[in-house]
Parts: C-alpha cells; structure tokens; sequence
C-alpha cells in the first residue's frame, strides 16, 4: 500500500482507540459501527484503486489477484480486532465498575 492508504488505515485505527475511550455505551456503540464504516469504505476505495491498476493492461494476472487478497485479507483483520479491542475495553470497564 502507499502512503495515502497508510494514512488511512491509521485513521481507522485511531478511530478505534477512541471508541474505547468513550465514557458513554450509546456513544461508543455509535462510533464502533461509524469506525467499522470507514474501515469498510477504506478498504472499498483500495480495492477499487486495485482494480483500476490491474485493469490498465487489460488483464489481471494471478499475482495481481494475490495482491487483490492480500488487501481484502488485512482489511478483514482489521475489522476483527477494531470489534475485538472495543469489546475487551467494555468488559474490562465493566469489571471495574462492580
């Protein structure tokens, strides 16, 4: 990925990190699902950035549709430990409430 998608891939990230900051479940509910919309919007327009490069030649080839797994692959993970990490902060600022 290029720097332009890393940067991206960082604001999600981050986006993360503060959901679980949040003091309030509502408001963290709401920004967990704005956070994974993003991520899924990133990972839609890196996709769509692969497609438009490996279609210049008119043919996609098999390492170029490794590349294309590749991105879907870390965007999926991504995905899973934004949903991850949001659950484990709220149980573990549950267990401390009691």
């Amino acid at each position: 990925m290029k720097n332009n998608d890393s940067l991206s891939w960082l604001g999600c990230g981050l986006s993360a990190v503060f959901t679980g900051l949040q003091t309030e479940e509502l408001f963290r509910i709401i920004q967990l699902v704005l956070t994974c919309l993003a991520t899924v919007v990133t990972l839609a327009f890196t996709i769509y950035k692969w497609w438009k490069k490996a279609k210049e030649d008119k043919k996609i080839t098999f390492d170029e549709l490794a590349e294309g797994a590749n991105i879907v692959s870390k965007g999926i993970d991504d995905i899973q430990k934004q949903i991850e990490s949001s659950k484990k902060e709220v149980s573990d600022k549950s267990e401390g409430e009691k």
